[in-house]
């Protein structure tokens, strides 16, 4: 097994899992400084993908909730655009729950089969399973926390077949937070099962020591379904994209896409800024209810491909002018992803029936739901996403105010055109425009590529037949 590191220290990253990027540099002919890289235990080398029971049921969850969402998960073909992992968060244990050993007991009226055949049940379906416990004495909802029990615990959630382990951080006592995550991160080295270890203390630059910890930490606060939540949790990451890489994410907290406390162009919001900061992107909503709106949020697919693009580099703000702000990130083949958000406090439309699940919308233009007085118009420059003042990013020399460049629109998935060092577009108030941008002189190499892929293969097709005659 290829074990996570010991000996976290605060303040300091040990890197890793480096030896391919000189071979990327190479094979894009620009230097490229590697991203940071967490855990070389061989899992999350992209952001991880799921649904988690919480936001949406709190403690009232149940043997039968956790499969039928599973079996929703299918049915709406969201296991097949990569959410695999279905975590079960705090509440499924007995409230004093400990055996005479000291393993931890399941509540068997909410989960009368055990958690195992429950384990199972994902694993026969295609899907991974996740479990929620504590680095303190008891969970935040007061169930037995795992502090003192590490190794009872972790034993006992490889014996179930468990893939991903939420820990958190309520009744630690104070005692020194290295000490109770890097107890449970070595009790789950120590079993020999891989499990994505996701860690929840949040109140101590867990960026700055997280990868040496676990696949993905927590950054802030608790993000509630809300439009001043959503802003605060954004800005809480802004500025520590470096310290997210293969193996190891910042993570926002939770999806609230579907929950209905904000609107569709917040929900929009959400899941853009979490794609492109590469944030884990875990669905907490109710599978049986969700809106169709919502569900097509969830199912953007090319905002998908950047959370999970292979060159696993998370985006940052690379614009800030009063409500106006512009993320921008790398992408593998070159390209950048960009998101222009507009922050708004205040709605100045009044709400119409787009808004609403049961709506048909009333624009013309497509995912901007709305007349278009309700936005503004924004524009992104193509020099910003060079990489900042480092130039950071790979091919940050080909993004300047002369760049040519092909615009995608990611929701819409269509091309909005060729353009020159900048793009203006109208931008929903508290809403995205999610794009692609890429150099016109790669569209043309790619097209050219694909041209001589093509000739080659029908060449290659027209010497088989001959031979085949």
């Amino acid at each position: 097994m290829k074990h996570l590191r010991r000996g976290p220290s605060q303040g300091r990253r040990h890197l890793s899992s480096r030896h391919l990027w000189p071979l990327l540099a190479f094979a894009i002919g620009t230097v490229v400084i590697p991203p940071v890289c967490g855990l070389n235990n061989g899992l999350a080398r992209q952001p991880p993908m799921g649904w988690s029971s919480w936001n949406a049921y709190k403690c009232d969850i149940s043997e039968d909730i956790i499969k039928g969402n599973a079996d929703r998960l299918i049915e709406l073909g969201l296991r097949d655009l990569g959410y695999q992992y279905v975590v079960v968060d705090d509440c499924w244990q007995e409230r004093n729950g400990r055996d005479e050993s000291g393993r931890i007991i399941t509540n068997n009226k909410t989960f009368p089969s055990g958690i195992k055949p429950l384990s199972h049940y994902m694993h026969s379906h295609g899907l991974r399973f996740g479990i929620y416990s504590d680095a303190g004495k008891q969970t935040c909802q007061g169930r037995p926390g795992g502090l003192g029990y590490e190794d009872i615990d972790a034993r006992t959630y490889a014996q179930w077949g468990v893939d991903f382990v939420k820990y958190d951080n309520c009744w630690n006592g104070f005692l020194p937070y290295l000490d109770r995550y890097g107890a449970m991160r070595d009790a789950l080295n120590r079993t020999g099962r891989l499990m994505v270890y996701s860690t929840c203390e949040k109140h101590s630059n867990p960026w700055e020591w997280g990868a040496d910890m676990s696949n993905q930490w927590r950054i802030g606060v608790d993000l509630f379904d809300t439009w001043e939540s959503l802003v605060r949790v954004a800005d809480d990451g802004i500025g520590i994209a470096h310290f997210s890489g293969p193996g190891g994410w910042n993570d926002f907290d939770l999806l609230q896409v579907g929950n209905g406390g904000m609107q569709f162009q917040e929900y929009r919001a959400q899941f853009a800024v979490w794609s492109i900061v590469k944030s884990p992107l875990m669905i907490s909503t109710d599978l049986f209810k969700i809106s169709p709106r919502d569900l097509s949020t969830l199912k953007a697919r090319e905002l998908i491909a950047v959370n999970q693009d292979p060159l696993a580099i998370a985006g940052d703000v690379v614009r800030q002018q009063g409500p106006d702000i512009v993320y921008g990130g790398p992408l593998a083949d070159g390209s950048r992803a960009a998101v222009m958000w507009n922050r708004r406090w205040h709605f100045n439309w009044p709400l119409n029936d787009c808004e609403h699940p049961s709506g048909n919308g009333t624009s013309s233009t497509p995912g901007l739901c709305g007349p278009l007085s309700v936005g503004r118009n924004m524009t992104l420059r193509f020099e910003w996403l060079g990489g900042g003042s480092e130039n950071r990013w790979p091919n940050a020399e080909h993004f300047h105010s002369d760049t040519r460049a092909l615009v995608r629109d990611l929701y819409e998935e269509g091309d909005l055109g060729i353009f020159t060092g900048e793009v203006t577009l109208l931008v929903p108030n508290r809403g995205v425009r999610a794009l692609r941008v890429t150099p016109v002189h790669q569209v043309q190499h790619a097209s050219s590529t694909s041209t001589s892929n093509r000739s080659f293969r029908q060449q290659a097709s027209r010497e088989t037949t001959e031979i085949m005659m």
